[in-house]
């Protein structure tokens, strides 16, 4: 059959017309040709702040990861370090400062009697005097600083008096001079009380009192 023409009116009622080929009449090299170049620019540049800012929160992400391990890490390794103190620690007896001064005094006036008896005056004092490392000899380091501790109670309680032997050429004592006034320990923690326990006591009793 040769060549038919083709009813414009027909074809558009059967295959809808322009609205076949897009919405807006336009075809797609129609839309191209009359695009916006505003449009697009302002497109490419929300595009390139979106990726700019999620790279951002990537890296501020990634290095509160790395501080965040980094001290995951290092308590960690105190921990561990830590640790076999605690155990060590815990497997001591509790410290009571008060039988700890009584164990010193009892140590000194055993100490002093010996020296009496011998007829002996320490470096050329009286044989009252004692010397902290004869007090601690033999002890573990923190049984050392629990008897300073307690030394320093029994120093202001009266008991004994702390003095400093004579320096060597560097200017730094290395003992304490420990000499036994009293055995009667008087045990000052027992009745302490804080200055700031006594205020608000007396505050409760004057307000009692009105």
């Amino acid at each position: 059959a040769g060549p038919q023409n083709v009813d414009d009116e027909r074809f558009n009622k059967m295959f809808g017309g322009a609205a076949a080929v897009g919405d807006d009449g336009e075809d797609d090299d129609e839309k191209y040709y009359n695009r916006n170049p505003m449009e697009e620019t302002r497109f490419e540049e929300k595009f390139e702040s979106l990726c700019k800012a999620h790279l951002r929160a990537f890296a501020a992400g990634a290095e509160r990861y790395a501080a965040e391990s980094q001290l995951t890490k290092r308590v960690a390794d105190w921990s561990f370090k830590l640790q076999p103190t605690l155990q060590s620690e815990e497997k001591r007896t509790a410290f009571d400062i008060h039988e700890t001064g009584t164990e010193i005094l009892g140590g000194m006036q055993a100490a002093v009697s010996k020296q009496k008896a011998e007829g002996k005056k320490f470096k050329g004092s009286n044989a009252s005097i004692v010397d902290f490392h004869a007090v601690t000899s033999g002890m573990e380091q923190y049984e050392v600083c629990r008897v300073f501790l307690a030394s320093l109670m029994l120093a202001n309680a009266g008991n004994i008096t702390l003095s400093h032997p004579e320096m060597d050429g560097s200017g730094v004592a290395d003992n304490i001079n420990m000499e036994l006034h009293g055995t009667n320990l008087d045990k000052p923690m027992d009745t302490y009380v804080a200055p700031s326990v006594m205020e608000s006591e007396n505050s409760q009793e004057a307000v009692g009192a009105v």
